[in-house]
Order: structure tokens, then C-alpha cells, then sequence
């Protein structure tokens, strides 16, 4: 029965190794694949001379809450309303 076990450990083992290997050389063909256009697409960009766009954070007050104060409330409102439910479980 040991032996059996041993047997299925290996066999298990075995196709999960040979599934890694597969999955490497499926990822080292893509590579290889696909570096040249990677690389064309990059001198495409850099040839441009385009800057990078620059990330602008969204402020949180614009379109609903008028400011900081109606934030707050809001937020307090929730956490009270939230321990309500919790306690209501409990």
C-alpha cells in the first residue's frame, strides 16, 4: 500500500512538473514572439517625442459633496449605520 502511494506521488509530481516545463517554453515562445514587435512599438513611441501623460488625481469633493464637512458626515453616517446592523446580528 506504501508503495502504491509512492507511486501516485510520483505520477502526481511528474505531470505537475512537466505541466511547469510546458507552461516555461510556452512563455519563453511568446517572448521571443512577440520582442520585436515590443520593441518596434517602442522606438515608435520614443521617436514621437510625445510626453508622458502625468497622473491628476481626481479630487474627492468635485461633482457631489460641496466640501470636506458634507464628506465627513456622510462617512460618519455610514460607520453609525453599519454598527447598528452588526449589533442587530449579534
Amino acid at each position: 500500500m506504501i508503495i502504491e502511494g509512492l507511486k501516485l506521488t510520483i505520477l502526481g509530481m511528474g505531470v505537475v512538473f512537466a505541466f511547469l516545463v510546458l507552461l516555461y517554453v510556452v512563455i519563453e515562445l511568446t517572448h521571443l514572439i512577440l520582442k520585436n514587435a515590443t520593441s518596434n512599438e517602442e522606438k515608435f513611441i520614443s521617436s514621437r517625442n510625445v510626453p508622458a501623460k502625468r497622473f491628476i488625481p481626481a479630487r474627492p469633493d468635485v461633482g457631489r459633496a460641496k466640501n470636506e464637512g458634507e464628506i465627513l458626515a456622510v462617512i460618519a453616517a455610514a460607520v453609525k449605520a453599519h454598527r447598528e446592523k452588526s449589533r442587530a446580528l449579534h
